[in-house]
């Protein structure tokens, strides 16, 4: 390990998810750092033997009704080696790398990039990932910075608006009587590994989840899982598509313990969380909020235009440059996503489009750098109930407009594949750590 490491675990020490897991961070230049994960031998092999007997009711070979676990750690050793990396990597190690990021308040100006993943000659996985720095930011007292939010639109109709959209939600608030698991409905699970026999392999080992159940893009799941369930109830799975073509795998698909933790209804508009997350006091002030979202000018919203002016005022007294490599990978996430779009090609045909991409990109990795880095001097955390809160404005067209950092992967909203909690709960720092700031300019 090199000298300069932040932290180590020790085997004795646990991580949050509760898997034994080693860790070091440490500086390589002033623009990166590596972190490097070790998974244990004895999990490895764990996972490893289990890897093995689901292979044996997913590979047929000629002359065996059932494939001996000789022939297959032999002849199918190499698949099998990759498939405990990859199922590692995607269940636990991707979660713990961020954990630790943002615990050890390291300055991240881009998701962690996974550059080796070997096993040593003990059975240890090493995983090595290069950590892109930002440059540290002298955070002005920016609580003090004059601010004037841009106005509301004048229009009576907006007001008419609003009380009759507060209307509508209540109403649909009192009509949803159940408890039960609906389609549109956000899910927050455990998934706990089991075995062939369906018992729990590592009490510990264990991911939390959440998923959108919805009919046309997780229907085979969900129709089969979750649909009428609530929450508090357990159920086994078997197989949990963690990433796009996952399940494409024979050799990862292990069965799971599945614990419902939370439900947030995708039809109810969650008021007393509503208020609490902006910090309302009063019906007046909710108005006002909620008119945010109605009044628009040239196609932009009030709230979309307040947050806006202000990321103007904080890189005005904030000047600072993203390197240039950072710029062209976030370029490769945007054009992934815009690909998928159907007016795409549209897009495509005007002639500084490369150019708006490339200028996107910068501006939100230019305002990624300065939240993550202002939630971190502020100490911001997060909890179930700004989760809830999060998901339960996505919910809704209307209120998803005060909504501003999501996810890159458009699978997210979709509902296609669960979505890490650790993962969601970075976004909803960012969601926090800008209403605060926000809401300190205005009050």
């Amino acid at each position: 390990m090199n000298q300069d490491s932040i932290s180590f675990l020790s085997q004795e020490a646990l991580p949050t998810n509760g898997i034994p897991l080693f860790y070091d961070i440490f500086n390589v230049s002033s623009h990166l750092s590596q972190i490097e994960v070790v998974a244990p031998a004895n999990i490895v092999n764990k996972i490893f033997d289990l890897t093995v007997e689901l292979c044996k009711s997913e590979v047929q070979v000629s002359g065996f009704n059932s494939v001996p676990g000789v022939y297959l750690k032999e002849h199918y050793k190499n698949e099998i080696e990759a498939a405990v990396k990859s199922f590692l990597l995607h269940y636990f190690i991707l979660d713990f790398v961020i954990e630790k990021i943002i615990e050890t308040k390291v300055h991240m100006a881009s998701y962690p990039r996974l550059i080796k993943m070997n096993q040593d000659e003990r059975g240890n996985i090493l995983f090595l990932f290069d950590i892109s720095l930002a440059n540290k930011i002298e955070i002005k007292e920016w609580k003090y910075f004059p601010f004037k939010p841009p106005r509301r639109k004048n229009y009576k109709d907006l007001d008419k608006q609003v009380d009759i959209f507060l209307r509508k939600e209540l109403e649909c608030t009192k009509k949803s009587s159940t408890d039960t698991v609906e389609p549109g409905d956000w899910i927050c699970f455990e998934a706990l590994l089991v075995d062939r026999d369906k018992n729990v392999v590592f009490d510990s080992f264990k991911q939390d989840l959440w998923i959108r159940v919805d009919f046309q893009s997780f229907a085979d799941i969900a129709n089969k899982y979750f649909i009428g369930k609530k929450e508090g109830d357990s159920f086994i799975i078997d197989y949990l598509p963690i990433s796009k073509g996952f399940e494409d795998n024979l050799f990862e698909k292990h069965s799971f313990l599945i614990k419902i933790k939370e439900v947030v209804k995708g039809n109810v508009f969650l008021l007393s969380d509503f208020k609490i997350n902006f910090k309302l006091k009063n019906k007046v002030e909710m108005h006002e909020k909620l008119v945010e979202v109605f009044s628009f000018r040239n196609d932009i919203s009030q709230r979309r235009a307040i947050i806006e002016e202000m990321f103007h005022i904080f890189f005005s007294k904030h000047r600072f440059e993203v390197p240039k490599h950072l710029v062209i990978r976030k370029q490769e996430d945007l054009l992934a996503v815009l690909k998928n779009k159907p007016d795409y090609s549209v897009y495509k045909q005007n002639k500084d489009f490369e150019d708006q991409v490339e200028r996107l990109a910068e501006r939100i990795l230019k305002e990624e750098i300065l939240i993550d880095q202002i939630a971190s001097s502020e100490n911001m955390e997060v909890d179930s109930k700004d989760i809830k809160c999060y998901l339960n404005l996505l919910c809704n067209s209307r209120l998803k407009e005060f909504i501003y950092f999501k996810p890159g992967n458009d699978l997210f909203e979709e509902g296609s594949i669960p979505v890490k909690d650790v993962s969601l709960k970075q976004i909803c720092r960012r969601e926090k750590t800008l209403n605060f700031i926000l809401y300190t300019l205005t009050k």
